[in-house]
């Protein structure tokens, strides 16, 4: 039996930097926008596009592609290109030593919904984009734009990774929807990242949650290790 390394995929915003960082929301803001501008309606409709799109689609950006013929990689330029990054993310060197530990024993892969411009930015910043074998995220130039929580977001970064048993699947996110959509498609441990002044999720979304990212090693450790050593 040919052995099979476990990967662990770790989603980027909200994730592996924290919430009060309020990237999301300068991010939203421009989405609003971008949306009344390129769409020419109010501002309200514009946020309640952006959030019915979010909401349906995984990424705002989907549904003005399906539904508006909108440029993805115009829309990329003027949005997440244009946050101030450099302001906001600041290194972690507790997150990259951690990192460097996992990476001993499990191939490391980010999944992002963003473009690989905002998702190299934002692992530069953080100081760890040499901490990861590979980046899955959602092309911009494609044709039909592909992003979780759908099916084919998920197995699309299996064959990038290299990883053929949904078993032996790891992911951590902050998204409901996304851990969801990875219990669904039969990963096995879909840890929801969770911070300390955020409610639990009622139903839980995935196999566990977590209040900080930086256990995540202590996480597998006690997890993962436990209960499916070695051979």
């Amino acid at each position: 039996m040919t052995f099979e390394k476990k990967v662990v995929f770790f989603d980027l915003d909200n994730c592996l930097y924290p919430k009060s960082y309020a990237i999301h929301d300068m991010m939203a803001s421009r989405i609003t926008a971008y949306f009344a501008d390129k769409l020419g309606v109010p501002e309200d409709e514009a946020e309640r596009l952006r959030e019915i799109y979010y909401r349906h689609y995984g990424i705002a950006i989907r549904g003005l592609v399906l539904h508006h013929q909108i440029d993805a990689v115009d829309y990329d330029k003027r949005v997440d290109q244009s946050l101030p990054l450099e302001k906001v993310v600041k290194r972690d060197d507790r997150l990259r030593d951690m990192l460097l530990e996992l990476r001993k024993k499990y191939k490391l892969w980010i999944f992002t919904n963003a473009y690989v411009v905002h998702a190299t930015r934002v692992l530069t910043l953080l100081g760890i984009s040499d901490c990861f074998h590979g980046v899955t995220y959602c092309d911009y130039d494609a044709k039909d734009l592909v992003a979780k929580p759908m099916p084919e977001m998920y197995a699309r970064v299996m064959k990038d990774a290299g990883i053929t048993k949904k078993e032996n699947c790891i992911f951590f996110d902050d998204s409901y929807g996304n851990i969801v959509g990875a219990r669904d498609f039969g990963w096995k441990y879909t840890i929801q990242v969770v911070e300390e002044d955020e409610a639990l999720p009622e139903p839980q979304a995935g196999s566990h949650v977590i209040r900080d990212i930086h256990d995540s090693k202590e996480f597998l450790d006690s997890v993962v290790e436990k209960n499916e050593p070695e051979v």
